[in-house]
């Protein structure tokens, strides 16, 4: 799904990011179940964002 092309260039497939997402949302019968399940996406990918950037920060620290 993220890739790097040959120019070192990060490459997203969202066409199969938005298939594996409708396919989460496909599960849901409600609205509250959509509203529910995105909270907890952006939850995780909030958290997981933070920690990438948090780790990434101490390795460029550590090669200034």
């Amino acid at each position: 799904m993220l890739k790097r092309n040959e120019k070192g260039n990060l490459n997203f497939d969202s066409l199969g990011f938005e298939l594996f997402v409708g396919g989460l949302f496909d599960k849901c019968k409600n609205v509250q179940e959509l509203e529910w399940l995105e909270e907890r996406m952006v939850e995780i990918i909030e958290i997981t964002e933070e920690t990438y950037e948090e780790e990434l920060e101490v390795e460029n620290a550590s090669t200034d």
